[in-house]
């Protein structure tokens, strides 16, 4: 995965609140990230950038990148890979992860064929980064994807989340995983673009979640990450009806014109 090297490390969403206050604490953070995935401490081009953003900005580094309510007890949250990584039209304003899951999204006249393929090809760029992330894990896990439609969606089992967490699991790339795609649900026609632009939040009539019948820990599977309002209406869902499960929510890619930065 050589190539990949130059796809910005993993970004924990929650060390970077919790633990650095500057630029430098940053820096050492992603360098210490590069050295666990890759044995390889060289900054590439998009560390370099993404650390650049952190250094140039006027304001607090962690108030700029980092969204607080991610701050939930017992709750481990990351972002991957930028979704772009220029900005203008056309596929080369995307990165490598983030064009491939542009295309399961949008594209309307994939064969079957065409659709493995590429989560074929998807799946060989994250399994390393989600194998270390749920390194942590011992055992079984409940695998979930993020419930960004309705359940009764005709098209739900297109939805990215829902076909990456079936490769994930069928592929036996995480042997570890028990594949759960009803017991956390959206029961509303709210959509989070909606929802950020208008400032808001989801109610806790959006979503449900069932009580799951262990204490496995449970870990979600997003395909993008804007602003976070999925992400914690989803936590806070799950958390209601299952108080000591460890939750893992995982955004392969993260929007860097509109999310975190």
């Amino acid at each position: 995965m050589e190539n990949d090297k130059n796809e910005i490390c993993g970004i924990t969403i929650n060390d970077y609140y919790k633990e650095y206050s500057d630029y430098n604490h940053v820096k050492n953070a992603v360098l210490r990230q590069r050295e666990i995935l890759f044995s390889d401490k060289t900054l590439s081009i998009a560390d370099n950038s993404f650390l650049f953003r952190i250094h140039s900005n006027k304001g607090n580094p962690i108030n700029y990148y980092t969204p607080k309510e991610f701050l939930l007890e017992s709750t481990d949250c990351y972002a991957l890979y930028p979704y772009r990584v220029n900005g203008g039209d056309g596929n080369n304003s995307y990165s490598k992860i983030g064009l491939i899951i542009n295309e399961l999204k949008y594209s309307k006249n994939l064969t079957d064929e065409e659709i493995n393929a590429k989560l074929s090809q998807l799946c060989e760029l994250i399994s390393a980064t989600i194998q270390a992330i749920l390194s942590v894990v011992s055992g079984s896990f409940y695998l979930i994807p993020a419930p960004s439609f309705k359940l009764d969606d005709e098209s739900l089992s297109k939805k990215v989340p829902y076909r990456v967490t079936t490769y994930l699991s069928e592929s036996n790339i995480l042997p570890g995983a028990i594949l759960d795609q009803k017991s956390v649900q959206k029961v509303s026609n709210v959509f989070a673009k909606t929802m950020a632009k208008d400032g808001k939040e989801f109610s806790d009539e959006d979503f449900g979640a069932k009580e799951f019948p262990t204490v496995y820990p449970i870990v979600i599977i997003d395909d993008l990450y804007g602003q976070g309002n999925t992400a914690r209406a989803v936590i806070k869902a799950i958390r209601k009806n299952n108080k000591r499960n460890k939750i893992i929510f995982i955004s392969l890619t993260y929007n860097k014109f509109g999310g975190i930065n």
